[in-house]
């Protein structure tokens, strides 16, 4: 009889134990799932990345959101917040400038809010390329000078490249701006390949180049672009460090440092094509092969032509198009007629 009281309380104990068992395995199973989660967000991010790098934005769009969106479920705001500065960068790739702008700053006030120093100094780049490229010179200027002094202190070296590189863009446009207005004017010795970057289809890269063309000699933004590119290369990121020496060979271009932009554009392709942006890898391509025709090269600058021409196949970019169309009608004038169809001049 003494036994039965220990018995059944051995019973309770067992049952007892075993629901906190489960519970505690219930807590792990829900823990793993949201690890999980996190972690196929991320790839999925990332995916949306690449993709938007290699020119397929419809996938890379709908990848950015279901990350933004996963993250959001999770309550994970900051990275949210990140995928959205991504939307960001890709609307205005597309042309959707105020979305672009509207996403942009919608990540910069979460950033802010969590005090994520590195977050906003990402987003501040976005929004300070924004507004340089609609030719707000003050408010591009604030928003790359925040996000330098955000880099430093968060000691991103890549970071503070990046604005820096951008900051020479905006040495660029300053340097050719209407003082009347503080925004970035019209070169009064721009030629048709400039005016066709200003087709009302444009994307912001164009925008960019176009912009690095209309700075003549100017020796800030050549000292921003180098410090950038060379800085990036130090840190292995060959796409962004090709970008600014890119940059800077179509700025050379236009000076007619013919010699040092055949170099400079000849070293961004080759990086580029090993891994980079096909819409960045195709502009620089056109501009080498409008160098090749200023020479008489016209074989070269026609197999050069057609490496670009091959990548705007998949990479949307009807200003890019436009240009190497005028580039293909000086090679073959019987073309002009469908290069002008192009562009609004």
């Amino acid at each position: 009889r003494d036994a039965e009281p220990e018995a059944r309380g051995s019973d309770e104990q067992r049952v007892v134990g075993g629901r906190r068992r489960r519970r505690h395995a219930g807590g792990r199973d829900v823990r793993a799932r949201e690890r999980d989660a996190a972690l196929e967000a991320r790839a999925t991010s990332a995916l949306g990345g690449a993709l938007a790098t290699r020119g397929d934005r419809a996938s890379a769009r709908e990848h950015l959101q279901r990350a933004a969106d996963a993250f959001q479920r999770l309550g994970d705001a900051g990275s949210a917040a990140t995928a959205t500065a991504s939307l960001a960068d890709l609307a205005h790739r597309e042309g959707r400038a105020a979305e672009a702008e509207a996403l942009a700053e919608r990540a910069l006030s979460i950033h802010s809010a969590q005090k994520d120093l590195l977050g906003e100094a990402n987003d501040r780049v976005l929004l300070g390329r924004f507004a340089a490229d609609r030719g707000d010179l003050r408010a591009a200027r604030a928003h790359l000078g925040r996000s330098v002094a955000l880099a430093r202190e968060s000691e991103s070296r890549k970071v503070e490249a990046l604005a820096n590189g951008w900051l020479g863009l905006v040495a660029q446009l300053d340097h050719h701006r209407d003082p009347s207005t503080d925004q970035a004017s019209r070169s009064p010795t721009e030629g048709p390949l400039d005016r066709a970057a200003r087709a009302p289809t444009e994307g912001p890269l164009d925008r960019a180049a176009r912009a690095t063309a209309e700075g003549a000699s100017n020796s800030e933004a050549r000292g921003l672009f180098e410090g950038a590119a060379s800085a990036l290369g130090a840190m292995g990121l060959v796409p962004a460090e090709a970008l600014f020496t890119g940059l800077l060979g179509v700025a050379l271009r236009e000076q007619g440092a013919s010699a040092e932009a055949f170099a400079r554009l000849g070293a961004a392709t080759e990086r580029i094509a090993n891994g980079g942006d096909d819409a960045h890898l195709a502009l620089f391509l056109v501009h080498l092969a409008s160098l090749d025709a200023d020479i008489g090269r016209a074989a070269e600058a026609a197999a050069t032509l057609a490496r670009a021409e091959k990548l705007l196949e998949r990479a949307a970019e009807p200003a890019i198009l436009a240009i190497a169309a005028l580039v293909r009608a000086r090679i073959e004038p019987s073309r002009e007629a469908e290069a002008l169809s192009l562009i609004h001049i």
